[in-house]
């Protein structure tokens, strides 16, 4: 009997640059990706809050004005403890921040990425378990 086809993952996508989410979008529709943007953290944040639907999978840029990735992440954590990130990020200096390093648990694109290196980061990191802040 042929297998099924899985879903692929719903992703919520956030950088402020608007180009790089545009282009990070079309790369994620054109390889049939369900996705939703936001140039803000703090509305992305507000959407997980108070949406009835969680992805599967956050990419979130690290360097952003209002939110930077890793409060964003920490945030959404204590909101949504198994939610799997991805971060993407051209300076990978910045992933400290006054309240700490880079979360072990969450995966890391560089910037630039092509789309096979978006595509694989991704199937990759949906295939990793997440584990609750508790554990």
């Amino acid at each position: 009997m042929a297998r099924i086809p899985d879903q692929p993952p719903k992703i919520l996508l956030v950088d402020d640059e608007p180009n790089m989410l545009h282009l990070t979008q079309r790369i994620l529709n054109r390889h049939g990706f369900p996705n939703e943007g936001f140039t803000s953290a703090v509305n992305a944040y507000e959407t997980l809050r108070t949406g009835d639907e969680t992805p599967d999978l956050v990419l979130s840029d690290v360097d952003m004005p209002e939110m930077n990735g890793l409060e964003f992440y920490r945030k959404v954590r204590h909101l949504k403890p198994h939610l799997r990130f991805l971060f993407v990020t051209g300076s990978p200096s910045q992933l400290h921040d006054s309240q700490g390093s880079f979360p072990r648990e969450a995966g890391l694109l560089l910037k630039p990425f092509t789309a096979e290196s978006l595509l694989r980061a991704i199937q990759v990191r949906m295939n990793q378990h997440t584990p609750s802040p508790e554990e």
